[in-house]
């Protein structure tokens, strides 16, 4: 499970440092503060994360999530025998 908090930052460089590396003037900067804030959900629109979750819900989500993993598998995975090339 892949889970986000919103206003993440998903790149390298913030809104802030990329605007003043640039040379943006303040609409332009305003813009691109503006996408970086939506970056999480467009990511999450696109499969990027299962769900974006507001911190407060955070510790319900995880636990959620481990008791999801606790009832699937209950024994050690074991390695699969491959008796062909597979392409």
């Amino acid at each position: 499970m892949s889970v986000a908090l919103p206003g993440v930052t998903l790149g390298a460089m913030g809104a802030r440092s990329a605007s003043e590396a640039v040379g943006a003037d303040e609409t332009t900067a305003e813009a691109i503060s503006e996408a970086e804030a939506n970056a999480v959900y467009r990511s999450a629109s696109r499969l990027g994360f299962d769900e974006v979750v507001a911190p407060g819900e955070l510790r319900d989500v995880l636990l959620a999530a481990v008791a999801r993993g606790v009832s699937r598998r209950q024994q050690a995975a074991e390695p699969t025998a491959r008796t062909a090339i597979t392409p």
